[in-house]
């Protein structure tokens, strides 16, 4: 590695690497900075540089997450409401199946993050700026008589759509189900959509 911002991320990495290998076999009680420290193979000193609180390594996991997300299922990728719905399932259920170990974590540091008001706010920002650019990817999938209101409010729905699904999936893990009820999501959320616009 070349310069010092290639070595902290790669840092990082192994960071995120060991808390993921600690919660899936130890479960998330398990975690702690000296287990984190001793699996990733680095320094008390070099995790606290990157992540001064445990917090800052689950908002750094959440950051990691939803750019992942952003990457692989931007709506602008998909030509119907139906199809990116459709796609997202598949990357759900394939993504919970290899590692649920991301995806509780970040279920148990949520619920824990309204104590904190600082990472609530940094949550908000984080989600904000990713509603913001979906919103505007969704575009094609809408009239352009919607407002961004209208937009915006797809895009929540949306969401609370797919961390449902996700939990409910944690717990159940019924391919067949939970793909049906999110195609029926879909034709329900075309219908709103076309609704909107009328």
């Amino acid at each position: 590695m070349n310069t010092r911002k290639e070595q902290a991320e790669h840092t990082k990495q192994k960071i995120l690497e060991a808390t993921y290998s600690i919660v899936r076999d130890e479960g998330i009680h398990a975690l702690s900075s000296l287990k984190i420290v001793e699996m990733a193979g680095i320094s008390k000193g070099g995790f606290f540089h990157h992540f001064p609180q445990i917090e800052d390594l689950y908002l750094y996991m959440l950051d990691q997450l939803m750019q992942q997300f952003d990457e692989d299922l931007s709506p602008k990728k998909f030509k119907t409401v139906r199809e990116f719905i459709r796609s997202s399932t598949n990357y759900i259920i394939e993504m919970l199946e290899a590692s649920p170990e991301n995806v509780t974590t970040l279920f148990y540091f949520l619920s824990q993050s309204g104590h904190k008001p600082e990472y609530k706010k940094r949550i908000e920002a984080m989600l904000g700026g990713m509603f913001a650019r979906w919103a505007n990817d969704i575009s094609h999938f809408c009239s352009p008589k919607l407002s961004p209101a209208h937009k915006d409010h797809i895009i929540r729905i949306l969401d609370m759509h797919f961390i449902g699904f996700s939990f409910h999936y944690l717990i159940l893990g019924n391919k067949t189900l939970y793909r049906k009820v999110s195609d029926d999501f879909a034709d329900m959320l075309t219908a709103f959509i076309d609704k909107e616009v009328l």
